[in-house]
This record gives C-alpha cells, structure tokens and sequence, in this order.
C-alpha cells in the first residue's frame, strides 16, 4: 500500500481523497432514506414536439407482440422513420389524469417525459419494410411441397376461395360458398367417418377452419368464422400459453395479470422478465418501481440458464435441470398439501356462487 502511495501523484490523491469524503457523507443519508415511489405524472401542460421540422408523429397500437403498448411513429415526408413509445399508453409510461377526463395533446411534455419501448416494438421499422413482406395474395404452384407458389391477384384470391375449382390441376376443390350447408358431413365429404363421433362431424360447413394469430383482428374473426357457422378454429393460445389460459379463463372466468404492486413473493418460472415478457417494458418497469424496491419481497427466478433476472443482485436463481419444471411445481404443491399451507374452505367452493357466499371475491 505504501509503494502505491509513494507512486501516487498528487492530483490523483486529492480526487481520491475529495470522492472518499463525499461517499462518507452521503452513506448516512442512503443507509437510512426511506424508499419512496413516485406517483404516476398528473396531466399538465406541456409541448408537442415542433411540427416545424417536418415531420409528424402519428399514435398506433404495436403488433409485434400481444402487449398492445401504444407507439407514436414519426413519419417524414410519407415515409416511418421512428417508433416510440406513447406516453400516454399505460403500458409505456405511467400516466394518469383524473377520473371522467380524457388525455389531450399537450399534456406530456415530450422532451422529458417519452414512453418506454422494447427493443422488439423499435423493429417494427424493419417489419414494414422488410423487402420479402408479403404485399398481395401467393398461390400453390406445384405439387404440395414442393414450395413453388405464384403471385395472383386479389381478384383470382376471392373468386378461388368462394367458387372453388380446379384450383391445383388435382381435380376440383369445393369452395367456401360450397360448403356453407347445414347438411350433415358424408363418406362423400370425408375419408375418416369411421373416426367420427355417434353424433358425426355435424354439417358440412365445418369443413371451413378459421385460423388465427392472436385475434387483433377480432372483426375479422367475427365475419369469417362466427357468421359463417363453422365450430372449428385455430387460434394462438392452442401453441402458447395455452395452460394458463385454460386455467384463468375457466377455472376463475378472467384472464389475470401478475400483481407486481402487492405481491411479497414472486417466482418467474422460465419468464425472464428483462429480456422478454409481454408487454416487455411495462413489466419490467413494474418489478423493478413496486417490486424489486419494496422491502421485505423476495425475487426468484427458476430456470437452467442465469439470465438478467436471476442476475440481479436482489433476485435468488434456482437453476432447476431443464424439463423438470412440472416436478418442481407438483413438489410445491405437495409441500404445501402435508403442511396445511393451503385455504381448504376456499379449495371447497366449486363455482363463483358458492366462492361469493364465503366471502372470496
């Protein structure tokens, strides 16, 4: 320590001496500052930003995931050259105005208050201008396959997908205008009625699958599935998140977010929550503004691999063998079966009636 010291010249000894005093002083008032959480920004007058430049932001909804976050995209001269987050879209920053009143442009003041945005909603740039982006309707042009198709036009599109025809070369292929009946599926229909329910396959328009991503296009839904009258779809939630959904949906009747707010405990099983998560940004904000900073909770990832969850220095990593997280959930379960740590009256109550009259909302 002395050699160093020695070396030590005197200008350096002086910043070191001036930023040791300086941390000395301020640790008193960290170790005993209460933690305090802001309150979400109240509406107040603000500035937009200078139409001036030449340029406009134009408020949208961003589909590159399920979160829905609001996005304001900056467009000059016709062309996307920018995508922010909303300011005034819960998801992308926490704004409030009061009760029965509606948010107006000017309320934010955009130079200091912008709306956050993950780095997946920043590429919708790329989506929109992604030179292999499908613009007009593609046809099969080959054997099934053999990944041959063509470009037709809307026109071919609507009238091949209503009348049908000899659309492949293959035969004739019904279209939908065909099987919109309520006569009953047929041998002549199917080559699996000896598959088929007592009751059958029930009538021929549910030959007509409707298939969908995660129904952001829900009049769409509406009038290519419901008012045709097939039963038969295919939707997002079949390929992900489909336990949970099951779960929320029919066992409580709702579909229920993380209270990040309230909860003391939380485990994120396989959910990195820095790095992905749906809305990323909001639920990160949320962990780490009333979660992560509120004393007394405790963070836990579970997963094989250390990420930035489990990384941070308040969170306990649980690195569990990958595919054992279904043991590890029956383990707790058992635990808290053989221990009583469980409401057996509330687990008692078979349907939101009997719940309502325990006093369980």
């Amino acid at each position: 320590m002395r050699e160093v010291m020695l070396r030590m010249k005197r200008r350096s000894f002086l910043k070191l001496a001036a930023a040791t005093g300086a941390a000395a002083a301020i640790a008193p008032r960290l170790a005993s500052a209460k933690i305090e959480y802001p309150d979400a920004p109240q509406g107040h007058s603000g500035v937009m930003p200078d139409s001036n430049l030449g340029h406009k932001w134009i408020p949208s909804v961003c589909l590159q995931c399920h979160g829905g976050c609001g996005i304001i995209g900056k467009v000059k001269d016709g062309e996307l050259i920018k995508i922010e987050g909303n300011p005034y879209h819960h998801n992308s920053h926490d704004y409030v105005i009061p009760k029965g009143t509606e948010a107006k442009p000017g309320d934010i003041d955009f130079e200091q208050e912008r709306g956050a945005l993950c780095p997946k909603g920043a590429s919708g740039i790329y989506t929109l201008y992604n030179p292999r982006r499908l613009l007009h309707p593609v046809k099969r042009a080959g054997p099934r396959g053999s990944r041959r198709w063509k470009r037709i036009t809307w026109e071919q599109a609507y009238d091949e997908i209503v009348n049908g025809g000899n659309l492949f070369g293959e035969g004739h292929v019904d279209g939908l205008a065909a099987i919109r009946s309520d006569a009953p599926i047929g041998p002549e229909d199917s080559d699996y009625m000896d598959e088929a329910p007592p009751s059958g396959y029930g009538p021929k328009k549910n030959q007509y699958r409707w298939e969908r991503g995660r129904n952001e296009q829900g009049v769409v839904t509406n009038v290519l599935h419901k008012n045709y009258g097939t039963i038969n779809k295919g939707t997002h939630w079949t390929i992900c998140e489909g336990s949970m959904v099951h779960y929320m949906v029919y066992m409580n009747g709702t579909f229920a977010a993380p209270d990040m707010k309230n909860a003391t405990y939380a485990i994120f099983a396989g959910s990195n929550i820095y790095d992905a998560s749906f809305p990323a940004q909001t639920q990160a904000r949320y962990a780490s503004k009333w979660f992560k900073r509120r004393p007394g909770t405790k963070f836990v990832y579970l997963g094989p691999r250390l990420c930035k969850a489990a990384g941070t220095g308040h969170a306990e990593w649980i690195p569990i063998k990958t595919g054992t997280d279904p043991a590890f959930g029956l383990g707790m379960i058992r635990y808290f079966i053989e221990n009583n740590l469980y409401k057996a009256d509330m687990i008692a109550r078979p349907n939101p009636d009997a719940a309502a009259a325990g006093g369980y909302p």
